[in-house]
């Protein structure tokens, strides 16, 4: 016998077909050569009935013989090749059009296929949990060595197990294409697994699904339109619940309406300590006749397109507000002018000329001895490596590119600046470092008002205080949105309609808007605030669905994503 041949009269033959072959009680075992890194087991089939697959009549006579070499599971890290010996019979039943025929080996390999059921099984799963690429990898690690595309059409040709009807339902949109296509996902909140992906987020296919599977009691929303209609008309009896969280959500929102409206108002908090600090003033080179006397012809191709851009957006808002004097209404202004209702609202409800706020710095490594750096400039030294050793020795562990950009940048915006070198070095950089005033915007100041006070800082809590005594539609505003925040967290559903009251008598347009809204969806809000189901499992799972969508670089069709969102890993 061959030294790479497995002789296997010493081990029980029922013990080792079990370890080796696939669970058929027809396979008989012949041999175990191991070539190299390869494994070929030689099986012959042992089928007493063998029944014609077109007609179902029992053959008898035998035709010839031949061997199949399908693909296995592999055997402590080697390739595994079956050597499977199959007969090929006559059909004798002369209805039939079938001369010949192999016979079959359910359970063990499929017609014309190349690999065995349980390594297709195996191969599958490999696609549908890592997809194409990453799981042909990990399959040739394994020794299953498979292309990209077959996994995926391994995977996309899975079927899967039709989900029971949940009781919770949790339903969310999630972007296929944002801003353009959209998709519904429904997750089952008792469960915490996905029920099901939908191609687009209308409510006639939510409703539609809703109609094939009923038994939903309850259902987890968002306040779109769209679920709630769908909701209602699929499932009439369940009990619809707005998420806590979208409710905070679209209470900052209109909070950030009412202080883009204030903006003028907006207050300034100093830096973090560890972001430090700019010095009190920057270096003036040019006085300010200077600087008014400049022309058109000096200022930079930025500047100059910059104001062109504002002309044209003042002239807009000019015709915009005359228009409104005449009693325009908002749908003709826009479509007169080309415009979004929504930024003609936003030009009437500000009462002055929307300037576009300017992009703020952001923190730098430098920003620490930015005070040191601006003081040496001013005495005369412009060496840019003279600057880094000294700030390097002082502790600075940035790059020295980063200096270098700095120092370009200070002699465009200073060109006249005198170019001596001084050896003068400043006075300490904590004498001198006083902390720099940024502005918040809007969106920051909304996240203020609705952040419990004890998360707040001193630098925070003075910011809102300023407001509040500067306007009193923001002091009005948080308090009511404190009180808001309170009942989502407290759950006191009892206090719901106190607050709407009163938010609408506050005369704040953009909090009457949001009680109004709650208003109509009262039902839906009410059990949000008195029912534990919300829709944090759902935004999950759309974590995971965006995560699969993406390492499929784009390739995969919505069927082929949802059976891998579907798939349990």
């Amino acid at each position: 016998m061959p030294a790479n041949t497995i002789d296997h009269a010493s081990i029980p033959a029922s013990r080792l077909a079990k370890l080796i072959l696939p669970e058929a009680d027809y396979l008989r075992l012949d041999e175990i050569a191991v070539n190299g890194q390869d494994v070929t087991v030689t099986i012959t089939s042992c089928q007493t009935t063998v029944c014609c697959p077109s007609c179902g009549e029992t053959a008898t006579r035998e035709h010839s013989r031949y061997i199949r070499r399908p693909g296995d599971l592999p055997c402590v890290g080697r390739q595994v090749c079956l050597h499977l010996n199959v007969r090929r019979f006559f059909c004798d039943n002369p209805a039939c059009q079938q001369r010949t025929f192999v016979e079959r080996l359910p359970g063990v390999v499929r017609s014309f296929a190349r690999r065995t059921t349980r390594l297709a099984d195996t191969q599958r799963q490999i696609g549908l949990a890592l997809g194409g690429e990453a799981g042909a990898r990990s399959a040739t690690r394994q020794a299953m060595p498979v292309s990209a595309d077959t996994l995926l059409r391994l995977a996309s040709h899975s079927a899967l197990a039709p989900a029971a009807t949940p009781r919770v339902l949790g339903v969310d949109d999630w972007a296929w294409k944002k801003g353009q296509t959209y998709g519904t996902i429904l997750v089952d909140l008792e469960q915490r697994c996905v029920v099901d992906l939908l191609t687009d987020r209308t409510a006639d296919t939510l409703a539609t699904w809703l109609q094939a599977h009923p038994g939903v009691e309850i259902i987890s929303r968002d306040r779109g339109g769209s679920y709630a209609e769908g909701a209602r008309r699929g499932a009439p009896d369940a009990v619809q619940v707005v998420d806590r969280w979208h409710l905070l959500a679209n209470l900052r929102e209109a909070l950030e309406r009412l202080l883009t409206r204030k903006h003028t108002a907006m207050p300034s908090v100093p830096h973090a300590d560890d972001k430090v600090p700019k010095p009190a003033a920057a270096p003036t080179v040019l006085d300010t006749a200077a600087v008014e006397e400049l022309s058109i012809v000096e200022a930079t191709k930025d500047q100059l397109l910059r104001q062109q851009r504002r002309v044209r957006r003042l002239s807009r808002y000019d015709d915009v507000m005359r228009l409104h004097a005449q009693g325009v209404s908002v749908r003709q202004i826009a479509q007169q002018m080309g415009m979004g209702r929504q930024t003609v609202r936003r030009y009437l409800n500000r009462g002055a000329f929307p300037e576009i706020v300017q992009r703020r710095k952001m923190p730098s490594i430098l920003d620490r001895w930015e005070p040191y750096l601006l003081a040496r400039w001013q005495a005369g030294c412009h060496n840019a490596l003279r600057l880094y050793r000294e700030i390097h020795e002082q502790g600075y562990a940035g790059s020295r590119s980063l200096l270098s950009r700095w120092a370009a940048q200070h002699r465009k915006e200073y060109p006249d600046t005198p170019l001596g070198v001084s050896d003068t070095a400043p006075e300490p950089l904590s004498t001198q470092s006083q902390p720099v005033m940024r502005r918040l915007s809007p969106s920051q100041v909304a996240w203020l008002l609705v952040q419990q006070p004890a998360d707040l800082n001193e630098d925070e809590h003075a910011a809102l205080d300023k407001m509040q005594k500067a306007i009193v539609e923001v002091s009005t505003a948080y308090t009511l949105a404190q009180d808001f925040v309170s009942m989502v967290r407290e759950r006191t559903s009892e206090a719901l309609a106190g607050w709407i009251a009163r938010a609408a008598a506050s005369c704040i347009a953009e909090l009457g808007s949001f009680a109004n809204g709650l208003q109509r969806d009262l039902a839906a809000v009410t059990a949000g605030l008195s029912l534990p189901w919300s829709n944090g499992q759902v935004e999950g799972q759309i974590n995971r669905l965006k995560l699969i969508k993406r390492t499929m670089y784009g390739r995969a069709s919505f069927d082929l994503l949802r059976k891998r969102v579907l798939t349990p890993t």
